[in-house]
């Protein structure tokens, strides 16, 4: 629950180009995030270790997904990290960019990122599909 918190999504989903949302971040103290970088939780381990049903539904990433797809709907603010695989290629458009991501990059990662979501969540209701309780 900690992760869904408004002073979380508040500063994952403002939009630095608008004054009004900064202003309501400094109205309410939350700090905007310039980089979100989630690692899910590994369901696929989980159910291949055949568990009850109510122990693999526990292993449901619900905060993880979640900011990944906030961080990726607002990529023109923030660059979305969402697999380690990805890292040299973030590390590389910063050190090019003076530390700063580039647009290029941050849509890039929002495309993964969604990619990335829609396959975890496709795994999920494919093991719910076919387990039983």
């Amino acid at each position: 629950v900690k992760t869904l918190h408004p002073k979380v999504h508040g500063g994952i989903l403002a939009d630095k180009d608008i004054p009004e949302h900064l202003e309501t971040l400094k109205e309410h103290d939350i700090q905007p995030f310039d980089l979100i970088c989630v690692n899910l939780y590994d369901f696929a381990s989980c159910a291949a270790k055949n568990p009850t049903l109510k122990e693999a539904v526990e292993q449901i990433d619900i905060g993880g997904p979640t900011m990944l797809r906030a961080s990726a709907k607002n990529y023109h603010s923030i660059l979305v990290a969402p697999d380690p695989a990805e890292y040299p290629a973030i590390m590389e458009d910063l050190k090019a960019n003076g530390g700063k991501a580039s647009l290029d990059l941050r849509r890039k990662m929002a495309v993964k990122t969604f990619a990335a979501t829609s396959r975890y969540d496709n795994m999920i209701s494919s093991y719910l599909a076919e387990g039983s309780e």
